[in-house]
């Protein structure tokens, strides 16, 4: 399974969704209900200039329905990496919102033979508003933010006024390392591990969560994917057989995740946490090692680089390390930094 399609999974569910849009537009508070959302596709065409049909596939879209109206339209995309053209790809995912609504008046009016003629679809015909959120689990955003970032405007003051923009609706999750707290759902718990992966303290508080997970499959497939450990999918096995085996589901807890994930990982040997770079034969006093001679630097003062090149490793190995450790020069602890890099 992708990244792309895990997440698509967990954000698939109504109730999922509801919690992402309260928490990014509402602050938290419960305005949309999950009942009221219904999945639809949003795929769409557009011809590219060879004049072929191109698809558009964004990753979900709901039709939010209030008292047996279609109400709005939300979009929710999952971005992992910075991409330089998103503003213009929302443009097009909405645009095929709006599309597909005046093609839908105007088979309406074709039906019923009351054709609007030169004005297309009739002036009540209205379209419903299109809301899109993109979520993105990378460490920092350096993209555009809407369309006219995208554009080398020299005289911007003047023309600008006359220029439409389009402005992304972004949600850096691992920037605000408090903006987990706005979500009720499974995905607090996505949104707390990106905001905690490189913190050994946070991190720990997020294995003690009692929150119960509701999408036990769903979650730990995502987790296995953005969080780069494939020992998530024993675990999700593990938990879903017993699960099975129960007369009455029982509450899934990240407590419960964690115990299974360290039976796992001492069953079958696997370390993950240092996977890139690490070399597969390295045993765990190499390991801890390595990470005393980092800490030592950090002490120094020392940043991440100039470390990597002192002691001869990968950068990136050095660099995880680093980030895992903090700057607390004072409360280095080799042992808790090691198991933590196991986890993420």
């Amino acid at each position: 399974m992708s990244k792309d399609t895990a997440e698509n999974r967990l954000i698939g569910y109504p109730d999922v969704a509801a919690d992402i849009i309260d928490g990014v537009i509402y602050g938290g508070q419960p305005v949309v209900k999950a009942e009221d959302l219904k999945l639809v596709s949003g795929d769409g065409y557009i011809l590219d200039e060879a004049g072929k049909l191109r698809g558009r596939y964004r990753d979900r879209l709901f039709e939010d329905w209030k008292h047996g109206c279609r109400y709005l339209f939300w979009g929710v995309e999952n971005q992992t990496n910075v991409d330089n053209t998103l503003p213009l790809s929302l443009v097009g995912f909405d645009y095929t919102t709006y599309k597909r609504q005046v093609d839908e008046f105007m088979d309406e009016n074709k039906r019923t033979k009351n054709p609007a003629y030169t004005k297309r679809i009739h002036d009540t015909q209205k379209l419903i508003p299109t809301v899109t959120i993109v979520l993105y689990y990378g460490e920092e955003w350096t993209g555009p933010r809407s369309l006219l970032d995208m554009v080398d405007l020299e005289d911007r003051e003047a023309l600008a006024p006359y220029m439409m923009d389009y402005r992304v609706n972004l949600v850096e999750l691992g920037k605000d390392k408090e903006y987990y707290k706005r979500f009720r759902s499974d995905f607090r718990l996505l949104a707390q591990y990106i905001a905690s992966k490189n913190d050994r303290e946070a991190l720990d508080r997020f294995w003690k969560e009692s929150r119960p997970v509701r999408h036990v499959d769903a979650f730990l497939d995502v987790m296995s994917e953005v969080g780069t450990n494939r020992n998530y999918k024993v675990v999700k096995e593990k938990i879903l057989k017993k699960e099975e085996k129960k007369e009455e589901q029982e509450v899934v807890t990240m407590t419960d995740v964690e115990k299974e994930y360290w039976a796992e990982a001492t069953r079958s040997g696997m370390k993950q946490g240092m996977e890139q770079g690490m070399e597969q034969g390295m045993t765990k006093g190499a390991e801890m090692k390595l990470i005393s001679q980092v800490c030592r630097k950090l002490q120094k003062g020392k940043e991440p680089e100039e470390i990597a090149e002192d002691l001869e490793e990968d950068f990136e190995v050095v660099e995880r390390i680093c980030k895992v450790a903090g700057k607390d020069s004072d409360g280095y602890d080799a042992d808790a930094i090691y198991q933590a890099l196991q986890i993420v």
